[in-house]
Formats: structure tokens, sequence, C-alpha cells
């Protein structure tokens, strides 16, 4: 007679399968929940920016490409100290410098603009096109002329990450990036997003109907609302760029909510309570995530949410560790007290390996 596992062993064998599995959440429970609409892709401005200014840190592709940009824009405008990797810093010395904050908001914008021109002179399949752009450069926004010069390329659209996200037919995303790159994405694969703008610095003036906060807006899988969350290119006072813009912002997002004016709508601040939470593209120790989790998501975690994630590089692999693994266990566990896991590795990779295994998870439905 074969001896069979004592009760004991087996719950052994399962806690050490665990173990090894680390903090992966089960696929086909995020599957399930991508099904009925309730995850929300938190989207920062890296997934689209490091394929765009690649060519920046060709000769150091461990620098990340804010902190390239960053430093370009320090020397053009004279930043005088020693952080000028660290753009909120940078941002606020402009805005120091500036004669108001729209204005200092507006040299930003257009630094991104010519810098982008600059690098399609330099290329010699757009060449001519950048020039053309160059001309139309103050009536032109970023994401058009980054469109009409094709940036990024790929050369399949399963390796656009935006696309494979504009594919999940999911009703909210929500997005730190100033740019309606994700918009284009959902209307190239068949949807009609909606792009709400968070005006957290005050009332603007002419703003378009549909981007006025509707009580009775209802996202849904045909018609999804993109939620900018640190602003919208076309209004600059709503950027949140500076150093003090994020302190302004973390203060509105974190006082008593108004129910007849709130900072953020309330359909959304419910659905980031109880809706599945997967951010991408952030770096952990930078101004845009961290007000991002400090002020909107953590709040919240009277939450009835099942699961958050966060994709990540691992910190030593970035060179912000000197003892990974130690960095490691530390961010898991910070983020654990959150109810989020970390997945480690690079955001494309990640939602490219998702969107295989939900394609055949859907197929086999």
């Amino acid at each position: 007679m074969q001896n069979r596992p004592s009760r004991g062993s087996l719950l052994e064998a399962l806690k050490q399968k665990n173990k090894a599995q680390g903090d992966q959440v089960d696929r086909s429970e995020i599957f399930q929940r991508i099904r009925d609409g309730k995850v929300i892709p938190i989207i920062g401005n890296s997934v689209r920016f490091d394929q765009i200014f690649s060519t920046l840190v060709a000769e150091d592709p461990t620098e990340p490409v804010d902190e390239a940009l960053a430093r370009t824009w320090a020397d053009l405008i004279g930043y005088p100290l020693k952080d000028n990797f660290d753009l909120a810093r940078v941002a606020l010395y402009n805005h120091v410098q500036s004669d108001d904050p729209e204005h200092a908001k507006r040299k930003y914008l257009n630094f991104l603009k010519q810098i982008l021109i600059e690098l399609g002179k330099s290329d010699e399949s757009v060449a001519e096109v950048a020039l053309e752009l160059e001309a139309q450069l103050n009536e032109m926004s970023f994401a058009d002329i980054a469109s009409d010069l094709g940036y990024p390329g790929y050369s399949s659209p399963d390796l656009d990450s935006l696309r494979l996200l504009a594919r999940l037919n999911l009703p909210i995303y929500v997005t730190t990036s100033y740019f309606d790159f994700l918009e284009r994405a959902i209307i190239i694969e068949g949807r009609t997003p909606r792009t709400q703008i968070c005006f957290w610095s005050g009332d603007e003036s002419n703003i378009l109907p549909d981007h006025r906060i509707d009580p009775n807006f209802i996202p849904s899988a045909t018609n999804p609302v993109v939620y900018h969350l640190f602003g919208f290119e076309k209004y600059p006072r709503t950027l949140v760029l500076s150093e003090d813009d994020y302190l302004a912002f973390l203060a509105e997002a974190t006082k008593g909510p108004d129910v007849h004016k709130p900072v953020i709508p309330l359909y959304l601040a419910d659905a980031l309570r109880s809706m599945s939470l997967i951010l991408l593209g952030y770096n952990l120790h930078d101004w845009d995530f961290r007000v991002l989790f400090r002020g909107v998501i953590k709040p919240g975690l009277t939450s009835l949410r099942s699961f958050g994630l966060i994709v990540q590089l691992e910190p030593g692999k970035i060179g912000l560790a000197g003892n990974p693994a130690e960095a490691n266990n530390y961010l898991k566990e910070y983020f654990e007290d959150a109810d989020f896991k970390v997945v480690w590795g690079e955001s494309e990779i990640y939602l490219n390996d998702l969107w295989k295994e939900w394609s055949k998870w859907v197929q086999g439905q």
C-alpha cells in the first residue's frame, strides 16, 4: 500500500509552492476582472516617452529618459544647481524665472516640441516632414508633432503598449501623461474615448464641452474615459510639473471632499477604491509616482479592490540599490501594506505577455 502524505506535509508543500510563486496575482483573477471591466490601468508618461526619446539615452541606456530630458532642459534654461536630473525642481526654477505659471508651463511644452523637431530633422526618414512641422510649431500640440513624425514607430501594433491596453476594452483609464497618446490608441482600436482632465488649479476658460466634467457620464467599454490626473497639454495651467505643483496638487487631492465640485470626480474616486489597479511606467522615487500613490491611491485604502499591481524594474538593475535583495524586500513589504503586489520587469514586456495570455484565456471561455 502506497504511503499517503500527511496533512502537515501537504500543507507545507503548498506553503513552499506559494512562497516560490512570490507575490504574483493569479492571472485568471486578473482576466476575470478585465472581462468584467473592473480593472483600471494607471499609466505613467514613460510608457510613451521612453520610445519617443530613446535616442537621448543611447550613450547611457541606464539613464531614465525623464532624467535625460530634465538635464537637457536644465542646460537650456541655465539651471544652477546640481540636481539637474530632477524635472520637478528644474521646472520650479523655470517657474521662478518666468512671469506667470501658465507661461512657465508653456515653455516646457515648447521645449518638448523643439527637441522632438530636432530629433526629426536628424532622422533622414522624416527630416523633410520635421522641417515643415517646425514652421507650424506654435500651432501644433506635442502629440500632433509626434504623430506626424510617426514617433514612436513600431514594426507591429502588438509591440505598442497603449494599443494593447486599448484592446482590453476597459471603461476607465487613468494617466499622469499630459498628452492624448492613449486616446489615439483607443480610437485606432475602434472605440470612442472621452478625455477628462483634473482641473486641480482652478477653473479653466474656453474648456471644450467634451472636457468638462459631466456628473451623469458613465464610462463604458464602447465609450471609455481617459482621465488625465496631472493635467493636459491643451490647458497648460493644469499641468502638475514643478515641485510646488505637486505639493499644491497633493493638498487639493487630500482635503475634505467637495460633493458639488470635487477635485477628482466622484465616479472615479469610487472606482479607484473598488476596482483593481495596475500601475505602469513609474519610477518609485519620482514625484509623479509618490504624489499619485500618497495623494490619490493610498487615501482610499478603506478599499474594496481585490488586488493592485505595480510593474516595476528592480532597483538594483537601474542603479538605485546598494543591496538589491534588501531593496526588493523593502519595496514588497511597503506595497503589501497597501494591498499591492510588485511585479518585477518592464511595463512593455509585462503588457505584451498579459495580452498574449489574455487572448488565449478569452478564446478558451
